[in-house]
């Protein structure tokens, strides 16, 4: 385990990312999630477990980690990203992540 040095919290050695405050080992700073909510169109989305209505989170950069041991011409093949916007429900905690709508 390493100790994210933003956020103090532990992150497994094959991690180059904290699951906690997104920041990057490798780059050093703060990167892994973008919070980007002016690029995205807002939705009216109800829950499907309780029906309730589900209220805007954030859009969310979620970039695949460097796998190691592979060798250097295919990790940035298999090193991308998926933007994702991020809903909740506000009764029963119910996350759901959708494509962007731009």
């Amino acid at each position: 385990m390493k100790i994210c040095p933003n956020c103090k919290q532990e992150v497994s050695v094959e991690f180059n990312l904290c699951w906690n405050c997104s920041y990057d080992f490798l780059t050093k700073k703060v990167s892994g999630f973008i919070k980007n909510e002016s690029t995205s169109v807002q939705r009216e989305i109800n829950c499907l477990r309780c029906k309730s209505e589900m209220t805007f989170k954030r859009n969310a950069t979620f970039q695949n980690p460097v796998i190691k041991g592979l060798d250097e011409d295919l990790n940035p093949m298999l090193n991308n990203s998926e933007t994702f916007d991020i809903y909740g429900c506000q009764k029963c905690g119910k996350l759901e992540f959708f494509s962007p709508v731009i």
